[in-house]
């Protein structure tokens, strides 16, 4: 090739390569978006069943107390 073309060559691939590294570098970022929010949704969940399960332990508690006093 001349040299001509040959440096017009190395341009389009290092253009088409520029093109490829954006588009990933794109995707990585809306990844990394999605699992922030599915670490968010999953905090969410945890903080939710701590409270049920804390509802759940003082009901039972409760119940304790009444068949205590009942006996």
């Amino acid at each position: 090739l001349p040299e001509a073309e040959y440096g017009t060559l190395v341009i389009r691939m290092l253009n088409e390569l520029r093109g490829i590294v954006d588009e990933l570098r794109e995707n990585f970022v809306e990844e990394i978006e999605s699992i922030k929010m599915e670490m968010e949704n999953i905090k969410g969940n945890q903080s939710e069943m701590k409270n049920t399960i804390f509802e759940m332990k003082s009901a039972l508690e409760r119940i304790d107390r009444v068949d205590e006093a009942e006996d």
